[in-house]
């Protein structure tokens, strides 16, 4: 089922970044702690990791605002149900409340994949970029913009969550096309 879907290079960045030793652990702390979009994270450690520069405040508004938009309609629902079929039902064998389960996580981990379709495939139609700094530089930056307009105000563990993954996603070989934005940036110096 979930391979049904289109793929896009976020994607194939999203899971071999997520395999890493650590990150899964970081990404669910980022979630369930601070109530983070795990895929707009994952998004703008991929965009800064392929060479492109920070992003336009409309563009980045944009894409947010269609992330949080899938994220609070459709994902959260899916994981709140996945959560509590984890639990079971006294009404239910355990093969029952098992496979029940794992239905549920497949579902999510779809639309989880269907959210990152969504982001990249708008991010594929903006593309603009403003700025020229390094890829850890333009991380920081988008996801220093994102805690803030979600109203994070992170503790020290929660930003070492995040610089797990933005360390794990520069460890990793580039995915997808940088944009142009690192030749502009070569052509300003």
């Amino acid at each position: 089922m979930i391979d049904d879907l289109g793929t896009h290079p976020f994607w194939e960045f999203s899971l071999r970044l997520y395999g890493l030793p650590g990150i899964a652990p970081a990404c669910l702390h980022m979630q369930d702690r601070l109530g983070i979009d795990v895929n707009l994270v994952l998004f703008f450690v991929w965009w800064g990791a392929t060479g492109r520069n920070d992003l336009e405040a409309q563009d980045f508004e944009t894409i947010v605002a269609r992330a949080t938009r899938w994220q609070e309609d459709v994902v959260r629902p899916v994981r709140n149900a996945r959560r509590a079929a984890k639990a079971g039902a006294p009404q239910l064998s355990d093969d029952e409340a098992r496979r029940v389960y794992r239905e549920v996580l497949s579902t999510e981990l779809l639309l989880e994949r269907a959210e990152q379709l969504i982001i990249a495939r708008t991010a594929d139609r903006l593309d603009r970029t403003s700025g020229c700094a390094s890829p850890g530089q333009t991380i920081r930056n988008l996801l220093g913009r994102y805690f803030f307009r979600v109203g994070v105000a992170a503790r020290p563990e929660d930003w070492h969550a995040a610089t797990t993954v933005i360390d794990g996603a520069l460890a990793l070989p580039a995915y997808g096309e940088p944009s142009l934005s690192k030749k502009r940036c070569a052509s300003v110096s």
